[in-house]
């Protein structure tokens, strides 16, 4: 099975083939956030009519267009990813009523739109969109997207992705895809249930329950960048931000308050190359206190056996022998059993969990 793949962040839009659990030819291109929802649709459709001609070109047809897949769809929800072999995310589920990691269309509607790549001749079976934003799984559309990409609440992903194509498209949060390619490929195979929090712009994150996202009832759970760890300023602020986890415990927090002291430190890498410096790694100190304030309230309130941390500047040991060092004065000794792990997949977490749910919903071969 050949799928395209695609992880829209507020800065890049990465995207590769998903083949068989592996991400090929992996690359990125700036979103332009700031020209809104349509155009970064437009850059991905563009993005996925090249790859087309390059495979077209190279004789690399997918099983589709070479004839080997059965054209009678029905039930192919429901039966087991080859890939994945742990017995968690791979369960047999019914395609009508899951719901949750691999909501599908009915057999009619995927042999509709195996029928239309067949016949417009892709070289792909499927697309899988991971997305910023919170996301109708059921419907593939945007439910709400902040103002850094004007246009793209209520914006119908899987409808304009599946008529241009003719494929099974599956639209999924980007943070959620990341904690399913984590779960299906990087640091929580052997956990069943977990959290995921990244850091980066915001804060991010996602809830893993029996190996299935939990979405919450309006599709918008895991909001941890939103929990209130400064009361004080979220009753005098006036953003609704003000007073919350992400304000003070993102990268972007944590750059701020670097570039106060010293305004060369624009950047997580930069800032970590400066820790000779005894007032830069008491920035960081401090900031690693605000990811703990945050961490101690999510911990507290799931009691999960496991906590993944990921984003680019957690790929740096030294946070998690900070964060190690520090735990005990925000976490109580009866959750001592909980595991706070890095992420593994890094950049392609997110291509790897999305990739892993679209070949849900596209035939299997």
């Amino acid at each position: 099975m050949k799928l395209l793949v695609f992880d829209i962040g507020g800065t890049a839009i990465k995207y590769g083939i998903w083949e068989n659990g592996q991400i090929k030819d992996a690359s990125e291109v700036p979103t332009q956030a700031w020209l809104g929802g349509r155009h970064i649709m437009d850059t991905v459709i563009d993005l996925a009519e090249r790859i087309n001609a390059r495979l077209l070109k190279a004789g690399g047809g997918s099983d589709a267009s070479n004839g080997g897949r059965d054209a009678d769809t029905g039930g192919h929800l429901a039966r087991r990813r080859d890939a994945d072999t742990d017995g968690r995310l791979a369960r047999e589920r019914d395609a009508d009523t899951d719901g949750r990691l691999a909501r599908g269309r009915d057999a009619e509607g995927g042999a509709a739109a195996a029928a239309g790549s067949l016949c417009a001749g892709f070289c792909f079976d499927g697309i899988g969109v991971s997305t910023a934003g919170q996301v109708n799984t059921a419907e593939g559309s945007i439910l709400y997207a902040n103002e850094n990409i004007p246009g793209y609440t209520g914006f119908p992903v899987r409808r304009v992705l599946e008529a241009r194509f003719g494929v099974p498209v599956a639209v999924e949060n980007d943070v959620n895809s990341a904690a399913v390619g984590e779960a299906v490929y990087g640091a929580a195979k052997d956990i069943p249930s977990f959290l995921c929090l990244t850091y980066g712009t915001g804060i991010g994150g996602a809830i893993i329950e029996n190996g299935t996202v939990y979405h919450g009832c309006g599709w918008s759970a895991a909001e941890f960048g939103s929990i209130v760890t400064h009361a004080g300023d979220k009753i005098a602020g006036r953003s609704f931000l003000d007073g919350c986890y992400e304000r003070y415990a993102s990268v972007t927090a944590l750059v701020n308050a670097a570039m106060q002291y010293d305004s060369r430190l624009n950047d997580g890498r930069k800032i970590f190359a400066a820790l000779d410096d005894p007032c830069v790694m008491r920035i960081l100190d401090a900031w690693i206190d605000e990811v703990l304030c945050g961490l101690s309230s999510v911990i507290h309130s799931f009691n999960p056996s496991c906590v993944i941390l990921g984003g680019g500047i957690m790929s740096q040991p030294l946070i998690f022998e900070k964060i190690a060092a520090q735990r005990d004065r925000f976490i109580m000794p009866s959750f001592n059993h909980v595991q706070i792990r890095p992420a593994l997949l890094g950049s392609r977490a997110g291509l790897s969990g999305i990739g892993y749910l679209a070949s849900y919903r596209s035939p299997k071969p």
